[in-house]
Formats: C-alpha cells, sequence, structure tokens
C-alpha cells in the first residue's frame, strides 16, 4: 500500500507543476465592438466607435451637492465670507440626468448628441449691515435643459486590439 502511494506521488507533482503552465497560455480572441470589455467605464461616455448602423442610447443620473464655506481645505465661518463678500452660499444641490445618443455613420465615423436635464438649488446667507451676527436667509432655484453637446468621433487607427480615435464637437448653449 505505502508503496502504491509513494509510487503515484511523482505523477501528482509533475500534474500538480504542470497546471500553472496550462493557465498561462490564453486562446488567442478576435476583438469586437459587441464584447462586454470593448465599452469603456460608465462615467466614460463616447469611448468607441459605433459600427455603420448602430445606435446607442445612455441614461446616467447626475448629483452634485455642496456646503459649508471653505477655503483650500480650511474651513471658513460665515462671518469670515461675509467679510469678504455680500452674499456666503450655504448649500447648493444639482441633480438631474443626462441622455446620450450615438449614430454610426460608417464604420470609422459616428456622431454622437448629449442633453441633460438639472434641478438646481442653492441656499445663500447675507449680512444686514448695522446689525452683526444677523442675516438674511433666502434660496434661489433653477430648473432646465443646460447646453446640449454634438460630437463626432473619427477611427484613425484600429489595428488588433489597439484603438485611435479623433474626437470633437460643439456646445450648443440652450439654457439653464
Amino acid at each position: 500500500m505505502v508503496r502504491k502511494i509513494v509510487g503515484s506521488l511523482p505523477l501528482v507533482v509533475l500534474l500538480a507543476l504542470s497546471q500553472p503552465l496550462a493557465a498561462q497560455t490564453d486562446p488567442p480572441h478576435e476583438w469586437a465592438p459587441d464584447r462586454a470589455d470593448a465599452e469603456a467605464p460608465a462615467s466614460i461616455t463616447q469611448g468607441r466607435i459605433l459600427p455603420k448602423g448602430a445606435v446607442q442610447l445612455g441614461v446616467r443620473f447626475l448629483y452634485s451637492g455642496m456646503s459649508g464655506q471653505g477655503f483650500g481645505t480650511d474651513s471658513l465661518t460665515v462671518d469670515q465670507v461675509l467679510n469678504l463678500f455680500d452674499v456666503a452660499n450655504s448649500e447648493m444641490v444639482t441633480q438631474g440626468f443626462a441622455v446620450d445618443f450615438l449614430l454610426g455613420m460608417t464604420d470609422r465615423f459616428t456622431l454622437t448628441a448629449t442633453g441633460v436635464f438639472a434641478q438646481k438649488s442653492m441656499d445663500h446667507l447675507s449680512g444686514l449691515e448695522g446689525q452683526p451676527n444677523a442675516f438674511l436667509f433666502y434660496e434661489t432655484e433653477a430648473s432646465g435643459i443646460q447646453d446640449v453637446t454634438v460630437s463626432a468621433l473619427y477611427n484613425i487607427l484600429s489595428s488588433g486590439d489597439l484603438r485611435f480615435h479623433l474626437h470633437g464637437g460643439v456646445s450648443i448653449p440652450v439654457g439653464a
């Protein structure tokens, strides 16, 4: 029994040593635009050229919130800010969504458009003249369509897994 175990030990060692070598050989793959790794991370829009006739529609939800006053990494009091400015912003919230539309005009040229709808609110504090430590509080709000961006992507080089494209566009002022 011991001889059988000792006799099979070299076979087990050989198999154990050969497995990492087999794991290092990747099978060749063909790059394609519909692969999961062909898409950039969610925060990067318009990151690739679409094939002719392909359409991509994306929606991103946006939120940004800020509060307090500061200078660099230092916090400031409202009194310190109002000594320098007439109005101190105490809080600002922006929320909305962006819609991205991409259209593959040819295999080398993609046309894109992005529109944003946002709601913004900002709380303000203003000092009252002649009354130290007395503040006037008020809020401003705005909502609507923001600037629309129209862009084009042109494929310069596609070689194996390597892709280079030229990206340019204009921002069209619309509103809010």
